[in-house]
Order: C-alpha cells, then sequence, then structure tokens
C-alpha cells in the first residue's frame, strides 16, 4: 500500500540532495518548490521541531483549493482543521514518532478535507530530510488519494476464511493461536496470510491494522 508513496519521497530526497537543499534553507526555496511540483504526488514540507507546515506542492494546493504554496500563516491548527476528527491520534502517532528521533518512514492513512467540502481517505509517507543539533527539523510528506478499487478493505477481495484470520491477526492473536482455534494448520495460516497480504497490496502487520482500521465494514 506504502510502496509507491515510499519511492517517490526516496526519489526526491535523492533529487534534493545533489541540489543541496537538504540543509535549513529548504523552508524558503523556490527550488525545492520547484522540483516538488514535479511530483505526480502530494508533498507537503514540515517544520516538525514547530509542528507546522511549511509549503505543499501545486497538487495539494489544488486539493485543498488553497491560493499559496508556502504556508507560513499556518501553525499546528492546520493539521487540526485539515484531518477528519476520527483521524487525529495520527498527529500524536507523528509527534511521538519525530520525537523519538526515528530516520525510517511514517506510514500513515487519513482523511483530508478536500476543497473544504469532504473528506477524501489519502495515504501518505513521510520522512525527515534535515536535523539541527540532533533534532528532527524538516520532514517531508508525499500522500496520494486512496483508489477506492485497490486500497478499500473490501470484503470481495478476501474469502470468509481470509477474513476471520485478519480479525484473529489485527486483535495481536498469533500464527499458532490462529491455526489452533480454527482447527488447522500453522503453515496453512502462512499461507492465508501471504495471500492476504498480496491481495490488499500490503507486507507489514501494521499496515493491515491500518486498513482495517480505516476501511473495514462490518457484515
Amino acid at each position: 500500500m506504502f510502496q509507491q508513496t515510499e519511492e517517490e519521497i526516496d526519489r526526491l530526497i535523492g533529487i534534493l540532495k545533489s541540489h543541496d537543499l537538504l540543509t535549513r534553507d529548504i523552508e524558503r526555496s523556490e527550488t525545492f518548490l520547484t522540483i516538488v511540483n514535479t511530483s505526480d504526488f502530494m508533498i507537503t514540507l514540515h517544520d516538525v521541531d514547530l509542528y507546522r507546515p511549511v509549503c505543499i506542492n501545486n497538487k495539494f494546493k489544488l486539493f485543498y483549493g488553497f491560493e499559496n504554496n508556502w504556508l507560513s500563516q499556518h501553525d499546528l491548527l492546520y493539521y487540526v482543521k485539515t484531518i477528519h476528527v476520527s483521524n487525529l491520534h495520527t498527529l500524536v502517532k507523528s509527534v511521538v514518532f519525530f520525537k523519538q528521533k526515528n530516520h525510517g518512514y511514517l506510514n500513515l492513512t487519513y482523511k483530508l478535507l478536500h476543497r473544504n467540502t469532504t473528506y477524501k481517505d489519502v495515504i501518505g509517507t513521510t520522512k525527515m530530510v534535515f536535523a539541527e543539533k540532533g533534532r528532527p527539523k524538516f520532514a517531508i510528506t508525499v500522500a496520494r488519494v486512496a483508489d477506492t478499487q485497490t486500497d478499500s478493505f473490501t470484503v470481495a477481495k478476501l474469502t470468509k476464511r481470509e477474513k476471520e484470520i485478519v480479525k484473529r491477526l489485527v486483535n495481536g492473536s498469533s500464527r499458532k493461536e490462529i491455526a489452533d482455534a480454527l482447527y488447522i494448520a500453522e503453515h496453512t495460516v502462512h499461507t492465508h496470510t501471504r495471500n492476504i497480504y498480496k491481495k490488499l497490496n500490503i507486507n507489514k502487520i501494521q499496515e493491515l491494522i491500518l486498513l482495517y482500521e480505516m476501511f473495514v465494514s462490518e457484515d
């Protein structure tokens, strides 16, 4: 689910590095904006030290219906106003992630306010691009609107057995515990799990949990 956004964020970081833009000056660089405007994804530059957005590319500006790319007048409330109330926990995850000085991918799914009218499901990957005195300073988010054909947790994709295994996996059961509960072999659970991940285009249990929380519909 996050493979495309992870690959794009690494591609952009490589380009920014080649232009010597992974510095403090990134927050006022028109070259940075030119580069991210070439992306097919929605891009945000964040000041994770002050918890505020710095810049969005044209695709994100169009998504929100904003007039400007540079967001100098915005603060933490920007995130509160643009994220659906049911997804505000993602803000907590983001703050904790960067307080712990993580350098990897922060993969999240959330609902964002589209043109001040309705909320759309969005998939995003965030990664730190500059640290100052050992403290994370700037991070970039690469996001895309979820494709309901491939990203929704639709029951049609999974068999009845696979759905049962998904519920047990997201509730923390081990594969052995699932095998014992369903009276099947442990290697059969492994096969079902592999098929579930393939159908949903994911690679990790954390992604399965996020999908379940965001898209699952009860029968």
